[in-house]
């Protein structure tokens, strides 16, 4: 609703004991070109280190690994 009624929205992922994990996906021109839906999606940074653990039920569990930066 938000997006349709052009309000540019940017998801970002952080937390305070890992600080901001996701990059800013475009400028906001490039993203009023895509479709409105395309929001809904973000890149982890390369500063971070992720590790993705399958879990039983098929889903995965994301992992953030010591490091520089972080």
């Amino acid at each position: 609703m938000l997006a349709r009624t052009g309000i540019d929205i940017r998801p970002i992922y952080g937390g305070t004991e890992f600080g901001g994990t996701t990059t800013i996906i475009g400028d906001i021109t490039e993203q009023k070109a895509r479709k409105l839906e395309d929001w809904s999606w973000m890149q982890f940074s390369n500063r971070v280190e992720v590790r993705w653990i399958p879990q039983k039920d098929g889903n995965f569990e994301c992992q953030f690994l010591v490091g520089i930066p972080h």
